[in-house]
């Protein structure tokens, strides 16, 4: 099973407060993009792994719905708050976010950035080449991208997010997630013979992950 969705660069400090990617799920609406670019043809996940679950969706998980308030009160209580001209800062350091993207369609990332922009983030889009945008990645150099991901016939979890790898270059591990129980649950699953066992772990990493 393919899906899309935006990555996060855990590896920089503004992402790695959980209540901010929060507030940034909450800004994407993707009932809108689905509706006005995509026929109505693509399911809401809220699952990286949906083909575990009945239906597709993680009944333990949250679905983001786009919700300007929730997000609001998220980052105050990250303690962002709006500056003189509005715009969200902590300690005196404006919250930004640049986009990388080789595409030429840029719908779904601009109608992102005004959400974005009406709650107070200083957004920029950098169109760049694909062999840039390859580098960029490979170097971890970037904020957020907009990515395909696609899994085994074995759901195997641990190239896309296991700590071992995410600060290689040109890992697969593009969000470069460090997580103790993340990766406890990889190693587990990968001694796992039974098939109903190993996917009982895949939902815990699931949920983890979600």
């Amino acid at each position: 099973i393919g899906f899309q969705g935006m990555a996060m660069n855990l590896r920089r400090e503004k992402f790695q407060d959980v209540r901010v990617r929060k507030a940034l799920s909450y800004l994407m609406n993707r009932k809108l993009m689905n509706e006005k670019y995509m026929y109505d043809q693509y399911f809401l996940l809220n699952s990286y792994y949906p083909d575990l679950w009945e239906s597709h969706e993680n009944p333990k998980a949250l679905n983001y719905p786009f919700d300007m308030d929730q997000a609001r009160k998220l980052f105050a209580e990250a303690g962002y708050v709006p500056g003189a001209k509005g715009m969200l800062e902590k300690e005196g350091k404006p919250f930004t976010i640049s986009f990388i993207t080789a595409s030429e369609d840029m719908r779904h990332l601009t109608l992102y950035q005004e959400a974005l922009q009406k709650a107070g983030i200083q957004v920029s889009i950098e169109q760049i080449s694909q062999s840039t945008l390859r580098k960029r990645l490979d170097e971890a150099d970037f904020d957020m991208y907009w990515i395909a991901w696609g899994s085994s016939r074995l759901n195997d979890p641990e190239a896309s997010w296991s700590s071992a790898t995410a600060n290689d270059p040109g890992t697969n591990n593009v969000t470069g997630l460090q997580d103790a129980i993340v990766d406890s649950l990889v190693k587990l699953q990968k001694t796992e013979f039974d098939l109903k066992k190993r996917q009982e772990i895949l939902r815990a990493l699931d949920l983890r992950l979600t």
